[in-house]
């Protein structure tokens, strides 16, 4: 008996191990940003890298939108299907910390002069698995000014 309940233990614990969620990497969840909000709508992917508290921000003219990850998702749902399409798209790691990482992805539009770049903060939760926390979505301006993008002070 004692035995067979040792046996039942073991095989649990085996069970639940491999059943255990895998964990985003950042590259996972930079993939994951760019193939299901950018390209494909698939909100149930985007979904599985996102903070439980992520918002998104946006510029339209002078102010600044603000969405949090829940509406972003509900409109994803709504509107299944909706793809991006004629635009190429690139990522760069800005910078990175065991705890946090800031990410850049540039959307670059063939049918139009428009631009867009999006700034990824990814977050550690302690456990090794990465979230998305903050969406930073800049659409530029073609202004045909010079813009100042480094310099010192």
């Amino acid at each position: 008996m004692r035995l067979q309940v040792l046996i039942f233990l073991l095989l649990g614990s085996m069970f639940s191990t491999f059943a255990a969620k895998p964990k985003n990497d950042v590259k996972m969840v930079i993939t994951a940003f760019v193939e299901s909000y950018l390209k494909h709508g698939d909100y149930k992917k985007l979904s599985q890298v996102l903070g439980h508290d992520v918002t998104f921000k946006s510029n339209r003219d002078t102010r600044v939108v603000v969405q949090q990850g829940t509406s972003v998702i509900d409109f994803m749902r709504k509107n299944a299907g909706m793809i991006q399409r004629d635009c190429s798209v690139g990522y760069e790691i800005v910078s990175k910390t065991s705890a946090i990482v800031v990410a850049r992805v540039d959307i670059k539009y063939e049918l139009c002069e428009g631009a867009q770049q999006n700034y990824l903060i990814i977050e550690n939760d302690g456990t090794g698995d990465w979230k998305l926390t903050q969406v930073y979505k800049l659409f530029l301006e073609n202004t045909g000014e010079e813009n100042v993008t480094a310099g010192k002070v």
